[in-house]
This record gives structure tokens, C-alpha cells and sequence, in this order.
């Protein structure tokens, strides 16, 4: 006698106990349902209330698909479509390739936030085929070729955070039209000057060194309007240890306020006030024990 197969009604349920099912499901039986048809896609979809960001990695002869942080795939392109789900599960079907998989996770998943990251040279035409046309939200270039870097820049420039680990080698105004986008972020791995530091117009900065003089450059320049969008600046200023002096020993001329030294658990920091003509105020913390110093433009109150 041929055993019976377990089944569930699901689709007879009602609609929010549907929903209600799919929620306790494991991911990998959404992706089973999400791959029967568009209706069961849009079930599954539903059951995420909020967007999602979906951070992809592409390389020679695969994806790799990382949902909100947690929720991590493999697609190969050979064997065609084979999906890997976290180094366990599997699942090959046949006529689904890299851009099929890839769209059903963007919609079955509620991505409205892509992250492009590239550790290693891949084709433009691909990734290009791929995102057909969508916005990348965040790019994140960790690579020395040159030309790869200005390249990807110009197709996938990203519309809220960049990330390069490069100065990309181009002409003087190119890195500059970068710089003075909105983003919400950068993070440069690399020594800019001063002039390219006061030109960003983003909300947070992150960037690897920057001289006491230039530090001290940069503070009169946005107490006198500079850098208007700027909430967040994180940066390694490098402090000449041989003299065993304070931060505000160096930040004569700047009208400074609430001065603190403080110890704890072997760390040190050091923190001040500076405020603008408009009543703006930031603190700047500098971090004795790391050499890093954080500067956030402190909310106004109601």
C-alpha cells in the first residue's frame, strides 16, 4: 500500500490565518512557497510588515544574497539556479537562473533597499541585467583596480550610503562631484585633504586620519557654516603624544564649552562643546586610548 502524504489545506484558511501560518514557517519552506506560483509569492511577502534591505555580492559564477543581515543565499549559475541556503539547504529549479532568484527575494522578501558589494572584479553587463534599472541604495567598493572602481561608480553610483576603500585615480573634479552628493553615508579608507573633507555634504563621515591641524581647520569651518547637512563625523586625529597634552590645548581660537576628562576602566576620553551663530551645538569626544574622535551635532530640544 502507497503511503499517504501528509497535506494542509493552507490555501482554504482564511486570509489571516494564512498569514498566520506562513509567519511560523521556516525560511526555507517560504522559498518552496514563494517558487509555486505568484499568489503564494505574495502570501509570503505579506507576512513582513516592514521593507527589508537585500546586500548582494556578485561573483564570476554566483550570487551571494544577505536579507535585512540574516537571511543569507548562495545562487550558483552552474549547475543553472541552484539555490544554496545557508551552506545547508538546497534547491534547483530548472528554469529559474541568477535573475529570477534574485527578483523573487526582492519581492517575496519586501526589499526596497539594495546594498551592492564588490570584493572582487565582476561584469558590469551582468550586475547591469540584474538590477535592471533598480536604485542601489548603498554601495560598498572594497578593491585596488582603478578602473573597475570609476567604472562601477559611474553605473551604480548609490543614492544613500557609499563605501570606498580606494582613492579612485581620476581627474580632480570627478571625486569631488562624488563628495558633494546627499548621502546619508560615507566611509572613505583613505587620507583626503581638508578642501575634500569641508566639500562632503553628507549626514555622517567616516574617514581614517586626519591631522590636529586640520581637525582644528575643519571645527572653525562648520561653526562658520560649513559642512551644513553634517551630523556624525568618526576620525582617527592623531595627537603628538610627546608634548602629554589635552585636545583643547591644541584648539586655541575656538570658543569652546563643557569641557570633561574622563577615566573609565582603563579608557580616556576627552569632550567639549561648539556651537554655531544659529544656536547648532556638536560635541566632540576624542578617544585617548584609540585615537578616535567623534564629533555628532547634538538634537535640538522642542
Amino acid at each position: 500500500m502507497t503511503p499517504v502524504t501528509p497535506s494542509f489545506p493552507v490555501l482554504k484558511l482564511p486570509y489571516l490565518a494564512v498569514k498566520n501560518v506562513i509567519k511560523t514557517m521556516r525560511i526555507s519552506s517560504m522559498i518552496y512557497l514563494a517558487v509555486c506560483s505568484k499568489k503564494m509569492r505574495s502570501l509570503v511577502q505579506s507576512t513582513f510588515s516592514k521593507p527589508n534591505n537585500m546586500h548582494i555580492e556578485i561573483y564570476e559564477r554566483h550570487l551571494s544574497l544577505r536579507v535585512s543581515g540574516s537571511i543569507c543565499f548562495e545562487v550558483a549559475q552552474i549547475p543553472t539556479g541552484q539555490l544554496r541556503f545557508q551552506g545547508r539547504f538546497r534547491l534547483k529549479v530548472c528554469n529559474m537562473n541568477l535573475k529570477d532568484w534574485f527578483d523573487l527575494f526582492m519581492y517575496a522578501f519586501r526589499c526596497d533597499w539594495i546594498e551592492l558589494a564588490s570584493t572582487s572584479a565582476w561584469s558590469h553587463l551582468r550586475a547591469a541585467q540584474l538590477l535592471e534599472g533598480r536604485e542601489v541604495s548603498s554601495l560598498f567598493l572594497i578593491h585596488d583596480n582603478n578602473d573597475f572602481i570609476v567604472k562601477t561608480l559611474d553605473m551604480f553610483m548609490p543614492t544613500k550610503e557609499l563605501n570606498l576603500s580606494n582613492r579612485p585615480s581620476k581627474e580632480e573634479p570627478y571625486l569631488r562631484n562624488i563628495f558633494t552628493r546627499n548621502f546619508d553615508s560615507i566611509h572613505l579608507s583613505f587620507p583626503i585633504s581638508l578642501e575634500e573633507l569641508c566639500s562632503i555634504n553628507s549626514a555622517s563621515i567616516n574617514i581614517d586620519f586626519l591631522s590636529v591641524k586640520d581637525f582644528k581647520k575643519f571645527l572653525k569651518n562648520w561653526v562658520n557654516g560649513g559642512n551644513p547637512r553634517l551630523q556624525k563625523l568618526d576620525v582617527n586625529v592623531m595627537k603628538n603624544d610627546k608634548k602629554k597634552k589635552y585636545m583643547a590645548d591644541y584648539l586655541s581660537g575656538i570658543d569652546i564649552n563643557s569641557f570633561k576628562i574622563e577615566e573609565k576602566d582603563g579608557d580616556s576620553w576627552e569632550s567639549f562643546n561648539i556651537q554655531r551663530s544659529d544656536g547648532t551645538t556638536a560635541e566632540v569626544r576624542i578617544d585617548d586610548t584609540h585615537v578616535r574622535t567623534h564629533f555628532a551635532v547634538i538634537p535640538k530640544s522642542n
